[in-house]
């Protein structure tokens, strides 16, 4: 994993943890990272407010790294990333004690897919991969 801005390219704004695959294409087309930061803000902000979301997955609570980025003709922008989730079940005995926990945290792999033109930025798709896949994919929109 890379940190961009304080690794490969210093021209590149603002901090990002992404893979080695994405920080080179970032370096080769670096207009590119303004598409990556409005797609990633654009599903970050659904992830948070919608409610099948919340349902299902639980709170939204960040980006943990990007592990994909791809454009296409027509302003459209592909991002995979994991995303952290936490459910509260305060009543819970963690396991192994007589203790209760606070909730419990995971990590999600989350596909995106937006049609970004100028500052406007519409999510198309939005699915998270609980269990990394073994278990349900939520498609939240």
């Amino acid at each position: 994993i890379v940190r961009m801005a304080s690794g490969l390219d210093q021209r590149l704004p603002g901090k990002l943890d992404v893979s080695y695959s994405v920080a080179s294409a970032l370096n080769k087309s670096p207009e590119s990272f303004g598409l990556l930061q409005k797609a990633l803000k654009a599903a970050e902000a659904q992830l948070k407010s919608a409610s099948k979301a919340k349902s299902e997955l639980g709170i939204y609570r960040g980006t943990d790294n990007v592990i994909g980025f791809g454009e296409r003709p027509g302003g459209v922008v592909m991002v995979r990333f994991f995303g952290i989730f936490s459910k509260k079940n305060p009543g819970a005995l963690i396991p192994g004690t007589n203790m209760k926990g606070k909730g419990t945290s995971y990590s999600c792999n989350i596909s995106a897919t937006a049609k970004i033109d100028g500052t406007k930025v519409m999510i198309t798709k939005l699915s998270c991969a609980k269990d990394e896949g073994w278990g349900r994919t939520i498609d939240v929109i």
